[in-house]
């Protein structure tokens, strides 16, 4: 069994969110080496948000794309709960099974925040990759 593990670092900077419009999370584009390989990543966010109804939540979507062509895959739904103003969330989505024929493309995470007044990500957020085969 051999692995491939990339940690792309943290973003460094606070990234400002706009409330509904989807933004490809900085630092989390790579390209998967191997084909016929099992590609499983890590999202760590620390997304800080001011809710804009007293009693309805936030949400917070995050999707894996897939490059040329783009479609989705691994996606996942955070809630952003009312008299909070941070969600810290770490997770490995899933598993994607990354077939030959992906071979040469590139994968990003995007974020779409909706429900709330404003959003940034902190600057420690990060993503990472590995591979297993």
């Amino acid at each position: 069994m051999g692995i491939k593990f990339d940690y792309l670092g943290k973003l460094g900077v606070d990234v400002p969110l706009v409330v509904g419009t989807r933004k490809t999370i900085p630092k989390s584009r790579w390209k998967p080496p191997r084909g016929n390989a099992t590609l499983e990543p890590t999202v760590y966010l620390n997304l800080h948000y001011t809710n804009t109804h007293a009693t309805k939540p936030g949400r917070a979507w995050v999707r894996m794309m897939r490059e040329n062509p783009a479609d989705s895959t691994l996606n996942y739904f955070l809630w952003l709960p009312p008299g909070y103003s941070v969600m810290i969330d770490e997770r490995c989505p899933g598993h994607k099974w990354w077939g030959d024929s992906y071979l040469g493309r590139n994968v990003h995470f995007e974020i779409l925040v909706t429900g709330v007044k404003s959003a940034y990500l902190n600057d420690s957020c990060y993503v990472a990759y590995d591979q297993k085969w």
